[in-house]
């Protein structure tokens, strides 16, 4: 990349007076100072998404700004300036970090464009150490937090007067409870839910010691600036709560407290479900590849080229729901169940018994997601960095809900796979050695899901129904 484009990362709608939260409730919102932030441009009347960026950029000069509506900073840069113009764009009022563009580049969407890197600016939090996990190779995992200071926390999450924010990336650094350390975050969230408030960190990165302690309202700040607030829900009297502070997936519990399982499926599941008979809704099937760091051993025996640090081996599909809840819905399909190309791709127009098992309800942003995870992110493994390349997608309606048993009608899209995914993983030295087919699957026109009842454990079994006419 000869020749760059710098961007400053500022949020599209900025509010730089921040509200303040008080018992539950928030000020009244002053929108005098929001701003809208134009960093590129893709249409000016005319297609422009396949022309370099630089020339994007002379149809972006022509629009006419205010002080509502204004262009993001950048800059020009080449080879070893870059480093600097990094530090120039995080540096600036109120920056996320930066953004590198390849000024010769076209416009892509989403995140499997090899033409940009993204540069986030990491924000410091002075937390204390709750608990030490011992991790393998000497490696240490904290479970951290800050004084519980405010009355509107949840009590869930505060542990000797300290609220919980989750645990940090490993470090080499050894550390007691009790101690004060700084730690780097790319986002704190705010969730919000019957019983209070509470905050998650994201990437966290252990730093030193520290003397005194950040405030629930510096978290608060850190929120209205660079973070996510979720507002959970509640499903058939069952309370949504977040399974792990830097797992971005939701666990459910009832009313005890008891993990809801599988066999929850007809008070679950088809509850949503019987309230969309009818009605159609978007679904997404997602290749998700998983594996391990690859040893010396891996590589003398199959000759795996030095340029490669992971093996994806683990392989499932995961389909996804929309619906008319506030998350996502999903069934993981235990088909392909590895890399192994000998091992047979099930979830086709002709699938018939294929295993599958109840996924935790997710944020609605997972059913448009590709790309890579990578270590400490949700859906990878402890060592390896995890894959997700959109294989399907399309509509499905419900059709009939009976007992243990769902019959949904799918109209599946055409379309290719974005293989670019794949690329980018090998470059990033990600093995995988086995790709998808490069069209879309199809899904047969309609599918039954039933529980299997087999001993004391519970299946979802997927069937394709054929000779139905819709």
């Amino acid at each position: 990349m000869l020749n760059s484009t710098i961007y400053n990362i500022g949020k599209e709608l900025k509010m730089e007076e921040e509200t303040k939260l008080k018992e539950k409730k928030t000020q009244v919102i002053d929108d005098s100072n929001i701003k809208f932030h134009v960093w590129d441009i893709t249409n000016d009347g005319t297609d422009l998404k396949d022309l370099p960026l630089d020339t994007r950029q002379k149809a972006l000069k022509r629009l006419d700004f205010s002080n509502r509506i204004t262009e993001t900073d950048r800059k020009i840069v080449k080879g070893n300036e870059i480093e600097s113009a990094i530090k120039w764009a995080s540096n600036l009022k109120d920056s996320e970090g930066a953004v590198i563009k390849d000024i010769d580049a076209k416009y892509t969407y989403g995140e499997s464009s090899n033409s940009w890197i993204k540069f986030r600016h990491l924000t410091p939090i002075n937390v204390q150490v709750i608990k030490t996990i011992p991790k393998e190779r000497n490696l240490f995992n904290y479970l951290v937090g800050v004084p519980a200071t405010k009355k509107f926390l949840n009590p869930k999450y505060i542990e000797n007067n300290l609220l919980i924010l989750g645990h940090t990336f490993n470090s080499k650094d050894k550390y007691n409870p009790g101690d004060k350390i700084n730690i780097l975050v790319e986002e704190v969230w705010r969730h919000e839910d019957p019983d209070g408030i509470h905050y998650s960190i994201h990437k966290p990165r252990v730093g030193d010691k520290v003397d005194k302690l950040s405030t629930i309202d510096y978290l608060e700040d850190i929120v209205t600036s660079i973070g996510v607030s979720i507002k959970h829900s509640v499903i058939d009297n069952s309370e949504v709560l977040e399974l792990d502070e830097n797992i971005d997936y939701i666990e459910l519990k009832d009313a005890e407290g008891k993990e809801i399982s599988p066999r929850d499926f007809p008070n679950l599941m088809q509850e949503i479900f019987r309230k969309s008979i009818g009605k159609s809704y978007r679904y997404v099937l997602q290749w998700h590849y998983r594996g391990h760091a690859i040893t010396e051993e891996d590589r003398k025996k199959y000759s795996i080229p030095e340029k490669y640090k992971w093996w994806m081996k683990s392989l499932h599909t995961d389909s996804r729901f929309d619906n008319n809840s506030d998350l996502l819905m999903g069934i993981t399909l235990l088909s392909p169940t590895s890399t192994d190309k000998d091992v047979p791709d099930l979830v086709n127009q002709d699938m018939k018994n294929v295993r599958a098992v109840l996924k935790l309800p997710q944020p609605k942003e997972w059913i448009d997601y590709e790309g890579i995870r990578h270590l400490g992110e949700a859906g990878t493994t402890a060592n390896a960095p995890a894959i997700l390349v959109i294989v399907g997608k399309g509509k499905y309606t419900p059709l009939e809900i009976e007992d243990h048993k769902l019959i949904v009608a799918f109209s599946s899209d055409e379309g290719k796979v974005n293989l670019n995914i794949i690329k980018k993983a090998d470059k990033e030295g990600i093995y995988i050695d086995r790709i998808p087919d490069e069209n879309l699957k199809k899904l047969p026109q309609k599918v039954s899901f039933h529980i299997a009842h087999i001993g004391d454990r519970y299946l979802i079994l997927v069937d394709g129904l054929k000779n139905s006419k819709l």
